[in-house]
């Protein structure tokens, strides 16, 4: 194809290029007022595809943007644009401003409404100081709206308050201004591009929200439970759009959210009615009352469409900080951990009166839960974790669960715990490892003699409960923790030691006993008991022990 292409002859042709990218921009012009279509044919792939009607006048009113926006209109926010009167040279060809478009001349003025214009309240527009019109949505009987020409130009100003789609239509058919050869006033008419006004932005409230910044801030509500979002499309003023949602091809908005806090944390999952439909707004309004966050910490809310009726930029709104959330539940797992035993040199065992520790510790398992199960990973992280080592109360045992003393009541025992450590092991995770100081001590009593038996001492976890009030909802959790040794009543016995008088000392065995259930028997298990001299009280002034000390042997001890 030539270019220009200019016989005149109703034909072109076109062949694209890989450079073209399937896409070409062509320019028609054309000296004559007709009324055109532009068909494209493509005879090879047998596709055809025809435009609407294009109108060549001798004569037009050219409505232009002249503001900074271009066509980008925004409810609420004022439009400038542009009136310009416009002829055909017939001794040139060339159009140019008719002059004798000057001061204030009356106009039809009324707006032409595309199939998918929400059918919102009609604008108004306003030419410099003269009156404002609100634009009926049909052609007027008589003339309704000044315009205050400048030699061929007049400002406009459109006023909206609500979205729309639509067209604004001028027709001059009374000033007589323009006139045919024969000198009779012809009609001058003009009509804007299409008009497209969408919103500004969207407004996005959640309700109850204290809007929480740092992982100090006042709860929100459980990770998981659901929360209610109201969405309302606003104009530059921060007003309601009612129209927003009642076009033809509705328009809607889709739900998105990111994390504010923890930094670095787990965005979690945004669950619910993410795609808010077009239909469910009234008055520019609509809701969403199941969405759900599976995590711990702050987000926020991001309402977006990208393309109101195909316009750019795209809409969208913040709800800023929303939170804060917490866990809604801990979830808890035990250990039960071992206790230790005296000596294990042979058959393990302690004895009544005797301090027992821990071998092994006991562990509480704390995970941190949404309402739906899910670990809430942030809880452990950035200050979000409320709950600390002295939350986590442990109720001891006071008596053995199954041993009983000679009045037959649960053989006593006395419990002296710390507090123990709490550890995040992972996210969302966390240990609490009971004290290595803890100790526990079956009494020695007159009525505690009763035959040996294997410990059976019973703890509950009574209690987890953080600051913010989660707890461990099926509190409490008991424990009985391994005890591979028995509990034995034992004493030291010493017996009488003869010899002559001439021994310059005199040998003074002892051996250790317990009580089997019918008499004292030598602990033959015990090759653990440490002895010394020092520890033996009131002999006579006549006597003195020599200074000597050791480990007993299968029970039995001396110097």
């Amino acid at each position: 194809m030539p270019s220009p292409d200019v016989d005149n002859n109703g034909f072109a042709d076109y062949s694209f290029v890989s450079a073209d990218g399937g896409a070409v921009n062509l320019v028609l012009e054309n000296r004559t007022a007709d009324a055109l279509k532009i068909r494209i044919e493509d005879q090879a792939a047998g596709v055809v595809s025809e435009s609407g009607v294009i109108q060549y006048n001798e004569n037009a009113l050219v409505i232009a943007s002249a503001d900074n926006f271009g066509e980008d209109i925004v409810a609420e926010r004022d439009h400038r644009f542009q009136v310009r009167a416009v002829a055909r040279d017939p001794a040139t060809g060339k159009c140019g401003l008719v002059n004798d478009y000057d001061g204030t001349l009356d106009f039809k003025a009324w707006l032409v409404r595309s199939t998918n214009d929400a059918g919102g309240s009609s604008p108004e527009v306003q030419s410099g100081t003269l009156t404002t019109l609100q634009l009926p949505s049909s052609r007027p009987a008589a003339a309704n709206l000044p315009l205050d020409f400048s030699k061929g130009v007049a400002p406009l100003r459109l006023s909206t308050s609500d979205v729309g789609q639509y067209r604004l239509t001028l027709l001059d058919d009374q000033s007589g201004i323009v006139v045919d050869q024969a000198g009779q006033p012809l009609p001058v008419a003009g009509q804007s591009a299409l008009w497209t006004v969408r919103p500004d932005r969207f407004e996005l409230t959640v309700a109850g929200n204290p809007g929480a910044s740092t992982a100090s801030g006042a709860v929100f509500g459980a990770a998981g439970d659901p929360f209610e979002l109201t969405l309302t499309a606003v104009g530059a003023a921060g007003n309601a759009t009612p129209g927003y949602g009642q076009e033809a091809d509705s328009q809607g908005a889709n739900l998105s959210h990111d994390l504010v806090a923890p930094a670095g944390g787990n965005a979690g999952v945004l669950a619910g009615t993410l795609a808010l439909p077009g239909g469910a707004f009234v008055n520019g309004e609509t809701r969403a009352a199941d969405l759900t966050w599976n995590e711990v910490g702050i987000l926020r809310l991001t309402a977006r469409n990208d393309s109101y009726l195909g316009v750019t930029p795209p809409i969208t709104g913040s709800s800023g900080a929303v939170g804060r959330f917490v866990p809604a539940r801990f979830e808890v797992a035990v250990d039960p951990g071992t206790l230790g035993a005296f000596c294990g040199s042979g058959t393990a065992f302690v004895y009544a009166g005797q301090p027992m520790p821990w071998s092994i510790l006991p562990e509480i398992r704390v995970t941190a839960l949404s309402t739906g199960g899910d670990i809430t990973k942030n809880y452990t992280q950035g200050g979000f974790q409320k709950l600390t080592a002295n939350d986590v109360v442990i109720a001891p045992p006071g008596t053995d669960a199954t041993a009983t003393d000679l009045n037959g009541t649960g053989y006593p025992v006395n419990s002296v715990m710390e507090t123990g450590v709490l550890s995040s092991v992972g996210p969302g995770l966390m240990t609490y490892s009971l004290s290595s100081n803890d100790r526990f001590t079956y009494r020695k009593s007159s009525e505690a003699r009763i035959a040996p038996f294997t410990p059976d001492l019973r703890f509950f976890v009574s209690s987890i409960l953080d600051s913010d009030g989660v707890s461990a909802t099926m509190a409490p959790y008991g424990f009985t923790p391994a005890a591979s040794f028995d509990i034995r009543y034992g004493r030291l016995f010493l017996e009488n030691a003869y010899g002559p008088e001439t021994l310059t000392a005199l040998p003074m065995p002892f051996r250790v006993e317990y009580w089997n259930g019918s008499g004292f028997v030598t602990n033959t298990a015990d090759s653990c008991t440490t002895w010394a001299t020092t520890d033996i009280t009131d002999t006579e002034n006549y006597h003195s022990l020599d200074a000597a000390s050791g480990t007993l042997s299968a029970g039995q001890g001396g110097p």
